[in-house]
Formats: C-alpha cells, sequence, structure tokens
C-alpha cells in the first residue's frame, strides 16, 4: 500500500518556462503532468488533492532553483497521511527548508500543539452534569 500526502507548490516564473516544465516533467511525471504555464508562470494543479507523490518534490526542487527567475520564490509544502509537514521555500540556486509546528486552536487562539497536549495533561477533567469549568 502506498503512502499518501498533499503537496502544494506555488506558481513562479522560470526564465523559460517551457524548458524548466518539460525538464520536471522528465524528471518527475508525477508533478510535472500536473502542471502547466499560465500568464507566464508555471502552475501545479493537481487533478486531486492528494497522490503518492512521496519525495518526488525533492527531484523537482533543484529543477525549480535552476530555472527559477532571480527575484521571485516558490514555496512548495507537503502534508503527509501522518500529519507530519514540511516544505521549502525556493529562490535562484538556493533554498531554504520550511519546519512546521501543529498547532491547536483554543478559546485564546492558536497555540503549539506541543503547548496543548501539555495543558491538557494537567488540566483536571470533571464529570459531565457538575456544571464545574476546568481552570487551565
Amino acid at each position: 500500500m502506498g503512502y499518501y500526502y498533499t503537496l502544494s507548490i506555488t506558481s513562479f516564473e522560470a526564465d523559460d518556462c517551457e524548458a524548466c516544465l518539460a525538464e520536471i516533467r522528465e524528471a518527475v511525471p508525477d508533478i510535472g503532468d500536473d502542471m502547466r504555464i499560465v500568464d507566464g508562470t508555471i502552475n501545479f494543479e493537481p487533478e486531486e488533492s492528494n497522490g503518492k507523490w512521496r519525495s518526488a518534490e525533492d527531484i523537482a526542487i533543484p529543477i525549480i532553483r535552476r530555472h527559477i527567475r532571480t527575484g521571485t520564490t516558490c514555496r512548495v509544502d507537503w502534508q503527509g497521511e501522518d500529519g507530519e509537514m514540511g516544505g521549502d521555500l525556493i529562490g535562484r540556486d538556493q533554498s531554504f527548508g520550511i519546519v512546521y509546528e501543529p498547532l491547536a486552536v483554543t478559546e485564546d487562539g492558536l497555540i503549539p500543539l506541543h503547548e496543548a497536549v501539555a495543558m491538557l495533561a494537567r488540566s483536571p477533567v470533571e464529570p459531565p452534569g457538575t456544571g464545574v469549568k476546568s481552570t487551565a
């Protein structure tokens, strides 16, 4: 059974869109087949929201890095079926990894998931219907 995950690639400008797209399609057809040139940019528009891309973006990123127009960026984000997330911010001849911290939604806003886990672990749980509210 395959490992599925969501992949997102922002549109980007390349010095030669046709050459860049041809190289991506040859190296990683699973990604390249879902890319189109629209108004001078390369867009990634997969037919399905997730697929068996499993690290295929690692092959596409160096190609994008070589072809992306100087002064522009492309962002690649992925999320695995296990909830793990990652990404890269790509510029001409360089890129930076993006690290994600899962967030929890609370009454006070978003907090890092590890803080929510700690908060829930120290929070007293009251039996339903007692009318007692948690003090955490």
